[in-house]
Order: structure tokens, then C-alpha cells, then sequence
């Protein structure tokens, strides 16, 4: 049998065309599930489980994408060249999703804070892929139907929505009363029919099935899973939240029109994956919660963690998602109550332990790489807890670094003094005199407090990115965030606004496809290389998707196609008129809309 396709390789593949179609049966889905229109809903999750441009959409996530992409399941195979995901895509086309039996999963161990190891699995390659093909089938389904007190691995929802979400319940200082919830091995523990009798009439129900009986390796050992679902594999965290579906209802919680939870209802659950916190209004209520919970639970084999499940007072504070929680008394305050969010004791101890071992392997190297490695810690750090009451805690953390920065001169130059000490690692940047450097390379240390305390807009209430009609909203919320995350980097901040957030290969977004505030991994590069003349200039730079990036070297394409590319991508956008009004490399008439293709039509492919 010979394949039918409109390209031969992989890189003639016009993914913009690609994007649209998964997005478009994301979007039936979703819809058919809110009208109540199951039949086409079935139809649709149908034509998604054998739909070519699904299929390359998932390869090119799992193999390209994903930060697992470089791992092997247990017949030890990645993929790294285009040629050998052309040849997987072909493979899966010829044969049929349902023809590959689920392999078992390869079990690794990682430790955990608490010093217990957690178990991981790693499917192979194709398992991962056809998982991914199930999860674009099931997750908008779902979409439509999870509550919104789930923020855990949902598309543009994270951590940061469910800490608004707790703040502004504690700030009105009316349920002060918290329970901690913790489920005791969440994913090792699901009851395997009780899920999948969730599943319904879902057309890839068997192949679900297959994935959690395929059993997993161990030490070149194979091991039944009679219950559980594997951590690491593409599919668990969805099928994890619809295990979990149903614990606001079990409590009763009920909304109004505009989201806010009725005000007879004495509770409010905020659940990020297995972790989760209800807020009460008495402690007679917050035992009753508990009560409630552990029944629900048992009814998908879960039990509450003993360890990690408890009561707490306001006062006291709590500690979720890495922040601290708590009511202090403020007499200036009307209420005399004030509510601080800020970076938890635990977070804080990890981080200087991190950064304490730099410090420490730092003397007898060459202090560029640790100053790099420092200089991540503290980006993603910052940039994490730059949405809560941090402002003292980062001044604290850079007075911390001040001190490892003049042990570690004393050690590395013992003999020499305290102001060659000074000249040779420290400058001034700014105002700021006392930043460490490496002088051979210019490379600064950066300091936390160079990260601004923002105001982080939290997802509205009914809102899911798989509705068409809320495509701008969503499309405006990834460009803030990614703006947030470069806000201290002025150089990249500016090229992402003069190609407003698009890159000129591919013509999707840079920002991430979930708000997580992690962006995808981007690249600058050169419309005019460098070994030829090309200079650092902004008019020379475009910011780049990492597998686009080498797309455009493979192709050696020029500044002229990149700058078409990102014009067309531009002109296809519903970006406002004052939007492309900054890009930087000629004018932009939008009467005369090109609706062709990208790079691909450039290229002549």
C-alpha cells in the first residue's frame, strides 16, 4: 500500500495548515460536548484518532517539543533526524493506530524532596505518539466539563491562577479555616475500572485500556499494573484530572452566573493535580470536608495522605504551591486583617541549597559556566514567585549570593587583597556597584531583585482555550505572559513586540501553548550571518522557535524570505492595526492581505 500525501518529506509540511485542522476539531469537540450533542462528538474524536495532520502534530510534539523528547522507552529508541519522523508517520499511516499493541512501560525512580523515590514511567516513542493523537481526541471533551477549581495540567491554566484564586478567598477573611489535602500515590492508585468507566462511549476507550494494563520494566523485570497510571507518560495527567473530576460537587459547592461561589456555601476547593486545599468557614467544616472527601476518593481506590493531610487556622498560615498563605493583624486595614502571599520557607532552602552547591563546586573552575548556571536558577525562580509578596525575600536571596561571591574570591585568591578582590569580580551596572562578573567574558550575575513584583491576571470563570469564540482572549493572555517573562530582558522583550510574538518560519505564536510561563524554547538568530558581515543589530535579529531555528540554517533561508514569511503570518493574524504598526522592516498594508502559505510557498516546496 502507497501512501497518498501532498508532500513527500518532511520538511514540506505546511504546519500552519497542520495547526488549524487540530485546532478546528479541538474546537467541534468542545462544542458538540457543551450542546449536549454527543453523537458528533463521537463522530469528531473519530476522524481525530485517524487524522494525518493529528498524527503530525503529535510527532512533531513528542519528538521535537517535549523536554523527554531525546528519552527511550525500553527498545531504547529516540528519534532525532526529520527523515526518521517522516519514516514514524508513514509507519503509523500504513498500519493504523490500533495495530500497535502498548509496549510496557520503562520504570525509572526520581528522588523527592521528602527523600522518598518517585516512580516514573517512559512509554516508547509510538506509544507516546498515539497517546498524544488520544489526548487531542479527549482532553476538549473534558474541557468542557471540568470544574473550575482544577488548574493542574489543563491547557492555560497554572499555578498561578490557582494562587489567585486561594488569595482572593482568604482576603475576605470569611473562610479561615483550611484543609491540606494530600493524595497518597494519586497516580499509582486509580482504580483502573473506575476510570474507565468515565471514559463512556469514547471511541480510543480500549487503547486507554491497553496503556494501563501494558505493565512496566524494572531492572529487566516485567511487573503487571493492576491499578495506577504511569507517571511520564503524555496521557496520565489528563486521565489523573478526570479521575479527580467531581470533588466540588461532592462538597456541594455551587457558582452564580458571574463565578463567584453562592454565598451559602461554606467552602472553596482549589485542586492543582493530586494537591489540593479547601477553605472554610469553621473547624466543624473543615472536619466535615475531609469526611466528604475520603468517601468521594474511595470510590476511585484513593485514599487522603495521613502525613500531608490536615487543619489549619489562618493564622498559622499553610503552605501550597510553593507559597505561604497567611492572616496578619493590621490596624490600618479596615478589617484589621491583611492577607501576605509569599514564597515559602521550604522554597526558599531549596533554592539556596541549589545555589550553595554552585557556589561551592565554583573555586579551581572557570566561573562562566557557574555564573550560567546561577543566572538560570535565578531567572526561573524569580520569575515564579515574581506574582506574590517576594520584594524582601529577593533582596534577601541577592545579599545571599553577595556573601558565596566573596567566599568564593577569598578561596580562589587567598593571597590577594580585599580591593584586587574587588576590581577583578565586581561592577557596576547601573546604580548597582556590587554585581559579581566574570571578567574575560563580561558575563554578570544577575540579582532577583532586578524581576519587578507584577499583578497576574488569573483565567475568568467558564472560559476554556478550546472555544472558538474566546480565541483573542487567550491569544492576548500568552503574549502578556511571555512579555512577563522577558519584562528584565529589555533586548528580547523588544524583538518579540516588533514580530509580535510570531515566528517567521513556522508562523505560530511564541509564546507557549499553556500559560505556565514557561515559553517554548526560542532562539535568536541572524537574518544575515555573521561570518559574512551580519551584525548584532535589532533590524538583523528574529527571535526563533529552537526546531524552526534549525529549519532556517538546514534551508539556508535568506533575509528576504524570512522577513516575506513573517509579514504574511502577520497579515493572516487578527492583531489590531497599531500591533503592526511596530514591525521594523518596512511597511505593512493590510488591504492587500496575502492569504498564501509560510515558508513553504516561499521556498517553492
Amino acid at each position: 500500500m502507497v501512501l497518498k500525501l501532498s508532500f513527500q518529506s518532511w520538511d514540506q509540511i505546511d504546519w500552519s495548515l497542520v495547526e488549524r485542522t487540530v485546532k478546528s476539531y479541538r474546537y467541534g469537540i468542545f462544542l458538540g460536548t457543551k450542546s449536549g450533542d454527543l453523537k458528533r462528538v463521537n463522530y469528531l474524536q473519530n476522524r481525530v484518532l485517524h487524522s494525518k495532520s493529528v498524527l503530525l502534530w503529535a510527532i512533531r510534539r513528542v519528538t521535537l517539543i517535549n523536554k523527554g523528547r531525546k528519552t527511550s522507552g525500553i527498545d531504547r529508541f529516540s528519534i532525532s533526524k526529520d527523515s526518521d519522523r517522516f519514516a514514524l508517520f508513514e509507519k503509523i499511516c500504513l498500519k493504523g493506530i490500533r495495530s500497535f499493541k502498548p509496549l510496557p512501560v520503562k520504570r525509572i525512580y526520581i528522588l523527592k524532596s521528602n527523600g522518598k523515590l518517585r516512580p516514573l514511567g517512559i512509554p516508547v516513542i509510538i506509544d507516546r505518539v498515539i497517546q498524544d493523537v488520544t489526548r487531542i481526541a479527549l482532553e476538549p471533551q473534558w474541557e468542557a466539563k471540568f470544574e473550575h477549581c482544577s488548574y493542574g495540567f489543563r491547557p492555560a491554566r497554572s499555578c498561578h491562577d490557582a494562587m489567585i484564586r486561594v488569595y482572593k478567598t482568604f482576603s475576605r477573611k470569611r473562610k479561615t479555616f483550611i484543609l491540606e489535602g494530600d493524595i497518597s500515590g494519586c497516580f499509582d492508585n486509580i482504580s483502573h475500572d473506575a476510570l474507565l468507566s468515565r471514559l463512556e462511549d469514547f471511541p480510543g476507550k480500549d487503547l486507554v485500556a491497553g496503556w494501563l494494563k501494558a505493565g512496566y520494566m524494572s531492572e529487566g523485570k516485567y511487573f503487571d499494573t493492576l491499578v495506577g497510571t504511569p507517571q511520564g507518560g503524555i496521557i496520565s495527567p489528563l486521565l489523573a484530572n478526570i479521575a479527580l473530576h467531581g470533588m466540588e460537587e461532592a462538597l456541594g459547592i455551587q457558582y452564580t452566573k458571574l463565578g463567584s461561589i453562592v454565598a451559602k456555601c461554606p467552602y472553596t476547593l482549589v485542586r492543582y493535580a493530586d494537591d489540593f486545599v479547601v477553605l472554610c468557614t469553621s473547624l466543624a467544616y473543615a472536619e466535615q470536608a475531609k469526611q466528604i472527601l475520603s468517601v468521594y476518593l474511595a470510590k476511585m481506590g484513593l485514599v487522603l495522605s495521613p502525613e500531608k493531610t490536615f487543619i489549619t487556622a489562618g493564622f498559622t498560615g499553610f503552605d501550597f504551591l510553593g507559597w505561604n498563605f497567611r492572616l496578619f493583624v493590621d490596624k490600618h486595614k479596615r478589617s484589621g486583617l491583611v492577607t501576605l502571599v509569599r514564597p515559602s520557607v521550604k522554597s526558599i532552602q531549596i533554592v539556596k541549597e541549589k545555589m550553595r552547591t554552585i557556589w561551592r563546586s565554583a573555586v579551581g573552575t572557570p566561573i562562566a559556566s557557574k555564573i550560567r548556571d546561577l543566572n538560570s536558577i535565578i531567572i526561573g525562580w524569580a520569575n515564579y514567585h515574581r506574582y506574590v509578596n517576594s520584594g524582601q525575600i529577593f533582596r534577601a536571596l541577592d545579599h545571599f549570593n553577595y556573601l558565596q561571591a566573596v567566599r568564593f574570591a577569598r578561596r580562589q585568591h587567598p593571597m590577594k587583597s580585599w580591593s584586587w578582590l574587588v576590581s577583578r569580580y565586581f561592577t557596576k551596572v547601573g546604580l548597582d556597584r556590587w554585581c559579581f562578573y566574570d571578567n574575560t567574558l563580561k558575563l554578570v550575575l544577575k540579582k532577583f531583585r532586578t524581576h519587578k513584583i507584577l499583578r497576574f491576571l488569573p483565567i475568568k470563570y467558564g472560559f476554556a482555550p478550546d472555544d472558538e469564540s474566546l480565541a483573542p482572549y487567550f491569544e492576548s493572555r500568552k503574549r502578556k505572559n511571555l512579555y512577563d517573562k522577558f519584562k528584565s530582558v529589555k533586548s528580547m522583550l523588544f524583538m518579540l513586540e516588533s514580530q509580535s510574538t510570531l515566528c517567521p518560519v513556522c508562523g505560530e505564536t511564541l509564546a507557549p501553548d499553556v500559560d505556565n510561563l514557561i515559553p517554548p524554547d526560542l532562539h535568536v538568530h541572524h537574518l544575515v550571518s555573521r561570518s559574512v558581515g551580519g551584525k548584532n543589530t535589532f533590524s538583523n535579529l528574529m527571535v526563533l522557535h529552537s526546531e524552526c531555528h534549525r529549519f532556517a540554517h538546514r534551508k539556508k533561508l535568506s533575509r528576504i524570505m524570512l522577513i516575506t514569511s513573517l509579514k504574511k503570518a502577520l497579515l493572516r493574524s487578527n492583531l489590531p492595526s497599531y500591533v503592526l504598526v511596530k514591525f521594523k522592516w518596512g511597511n505593512i498594508n493590510r488591504s492587500v492581505k496575502d492569504k498564501t502559505s509560510d515558508v513553504a510557498d516561499v521556498l517553492d516546496v
